[in-house]
């Protein structure tokens, strides 16, 4: 089956909004009913006309990006969904049918599959991808859609997250307080790693507080979870005792503090003792660290940061990828290698800035040209941050000597 545009029909009982569809025989048979009836039979006067917000739900810029549809959305009509770029499992990506109702489709710091938009993308009248994912973007760019209902919003800014982006294109003249435009603020710092270039240690805290916070509420529940996105969100922006430890006056704060003194040593450790997992792609145009028990966090950055002040250090950074593991996966290094099945991790390089925050080297290598090389065709991200899906036999790399 294949759905039209919703758009204006008519029946003995008057006008409605609704959908046809073309069965296996081409036949164009009514489909749905999306609307009452209505005697106009000019424009959508009167018509309630739904909009389906899918953002990703796997990070605190996806989350501030659901706020952000819960302040602007129909609450009776429109719905919040999360999304993590998967390919299959997914009820909209499986069976795109379950659309039929919505008019507007709007991803927000996520990117839907090229290939599924390609098939479905006519079927709706006004799609709006809200993202800051170069490569994903690019992969739409440049497959063969052409489809005049799909809109990009994306922004030459790197500094720039979803969630800021999202603020940008639908709040230019709606007023937000100042508590949730503090929170977009760090929130976009953060998820673009702009934070490491501010001059101010104070304020670099305060954003990865404010990160650590709003993840922590947020993963405390299981986010896709039917209605709990929107009694979240509700939580997030109208509970005024969740506003306090996000203006930096609890003792949380200063429990983050010491929590980060001691997870950057950890990480000065994990950079340190890493001869055991030190490998090189078979060309040899990669050098890899797999990094286990251990996530790229703030503190590895700023372990990574510290450790680059010895100058015999730098060559490190700039010629290697980086691959975090966590203790959390199914099989444990260096037992994996045996496996066939797909194995998530995240990559990471590390590149010198100047003091404006410009890249100094630039002909190191990068983890978005590697997970292109390596990946799987769903995988991407940033220029030096991203997720990657390897088989056991694909990074069985050469232990360097």
């Amino acid at each position: 089956m294949k759905l039209s545009k919703i758009k204006q029909l008519k029946s003995a009982a008057g006008y409605y909004m609704g959908r046809t569809s073309t069965d296996e025989n081409g036949l164009i048979e009514p489909y749905c009913r999306l609307s009452g009836y209505s005697q106009l039979s000019n424009g959508n006067t009167g018509f309630k006309i739904k909009s389906l917000f899918i953002c990703h739900d796997k990070d605190s810029d996806g989350f501030i990006s659901m706020c952000l549809a819960r302040l602007v959305m129909d609450k009776e009509n429109d719905k919040i969904v999360g999304y993590n770029y998967e390919t299959e499992g997914i009820d909209w990506i499986d069976n795109p049918e379950i659309l039929h109702k919505y008019f507007n489709l709007y991803f927000i710091d996520v990117t839907p599959p090229a290939d599924w938009l390609e098939k479905y993308g006519s079927w709706f009248n006004h799609i709006c991808i809200i993202d800051h994912h170069k490569d994903k973007l690019d992969k739409i760019r440049k497959s063969t859609i052409n489809c005049a209902n799909i809109v990009i919003i994306d922004s030459d800014d790197k500094t720039k997250s979803g969630c800021r982006l999202f603020y940008e294109h639908e709040f230019s003249f709606k007023p937000i307080n100042k508590f949730l435009l503090n929170i977009i603020n760090k929130i976009s710092e953060y998820d673009t790693w702009n934070w490491i270039h501010n001059p101010s240690e104070g304020e670099q805290f305060k954003i990865l507080y404010t990160n650590h916070y709003v993840s922590k509420f947020f993963k405390a529940s299981y986010i896709r979870e039917a209605n709990i996105i929107e009694e979240l969100c509700d939580s997030f922006l109208y509970d005024k005792n969740i506003r306090k430890p996000v203006n930096y006056t609890s003792a949380d704060y200063f429990a983050f503090y010491d929590n980060i003194n001691k997870e950057f040593y950890k990480a000065l450790d994990a950079i340190k003792f890493n001869e055991r997992y030190n490998y090189k792609t078979k060309d040899g145009k990669y050098s890899i660290i797999l990094i286990y028990d251990m996530y790229p966090t703030v503190f590895f950055q700023l372990a990574v940061i510290e450790s680059r002040k010895d100058k015999k250090n730098q060559d490190i950074y700039r010629n290697t990828v980086f691959l975090f593991m966590s203790k959390s996966d199914e099989y444990s290094l260096p037992n994996c290698f045996t496996k066939d099945e797909l194995m998530p991790f995240s990559v990471r390089t590390y590149p010198m800035y100047d003091i404006v925050g410009n890249e100094i080297e630039s002909n190191q290598v990068t983890a978005i040209d590697f997970i292109k090389e390596y990946g799987q065709e769903n995988d991407g991200g940033h220029k030096h941050a991203g997720g990657i899906h390897l088989k056991g036999l694909d990074y069985e790399f050469e232990r360097k000597s």
